[in-house]
């Protein structure tokens, strides 16, 4: 089954409450211009929310020596979609030798650092998701143009126009059909069946039962971490 457009589930959604005929297209209508907006509205919303996301995104970038802190997302030093979250990280050097990095080092622990400077190889970073360009701080400053990997939370892509086709799974586009109806219903003073809320709470279910993940625990000992006392990372 191909991907249905955004005028599609607009028009899927209208008629789940019975706001347009089913004989009424919508097209280019003030009515159509508020639901898509809408639609956006939630794309934005389920991207703040990790159960709504679909995938997690691997990428890898080249260390700078010396450079402590890089900027991430477009046009920034790391040039991608700037993450939400960084969920796991490592370095890769030269010979193909994996290094652990925690990505969970906080405002205050980076901040304590007496020397933001030091040069090493990174064991710690600590993400600013600032707008638009996210910014990675080190706990060294990388003393080789080594490799690091990154498994990180994107937000979901938006929608650029009402005849695009919905860049999501497919199983994604009955729970979007809900979320947009039940928006609109606000609008036009209309109620949702019990057997329509109930279909629109199973499909909102059924996402986040789909990106629920197991949490497992991985150890790494002092002489791996170079830094700090020995910690935990949550993966998954």
């Amino acid at each position: 089954m191909a991907a249905i457009t955004a005028r599609e589930l607009i028009r899927e959604a209208y008629r789940s409450i019975e706001a347009i005929s089913v004989d009424d297209t919508i097209d280019a209508s003030n009515k159509e211009t508020m639901a898509f907006n809408a639609l956006n509205r939630i794309l934005s919303l389920w991207s703040a929310k990790r159960l709504n996301i679909h995938q997690i995104t691997p990428e890898n970038f080249t260390l700078t020596v010396g450079a402590v802190s890089r900027t991430i997302g477009a046009s920034g030093n790391f040039n991608t979609v700037r993450p939400i979250r960084i969920l796991e990280a490592y370095i890769r050097d030269s010979g193909g030798y994996d290094y652990p990095v925690d990505p969970t080092m906080t405002r205050e622990e980076h901040a304590a650092l007496t020397d933001k400077d030091i040069s090493g190889r990174p064991t710690k970073l600590y993400y600013r998701p600032n707008y638009p360009l996210g910014v990675i701080h080190f706990d060294y400053a990388p003393n080789a143009a080594e490799i690091l990997y990154i498994n990180s939370w994107k937000p979901l892509s938006q929608v650029a126009l009402v005849t695009d086709t919905l860049g999501l799974p497919l199983e994604y586009e009955e729970a979007l059909k809900w979320e947009v109806a039940m928006t609109m219903a606000t609008q036009f003073g209309k109620v949702l069946s019990p057997l329509s809320y109930k279909l629109a709470m199973e499909a909102r279910d059924a996402i986040a039962s789909l990106n629920t993940q197991p949490v497992s625990e991985a150890s790494f000992d002092n002489a791996l971490t170079g830094r700090g006392a020995r910690y935990n990372i949550n993966v998954g």
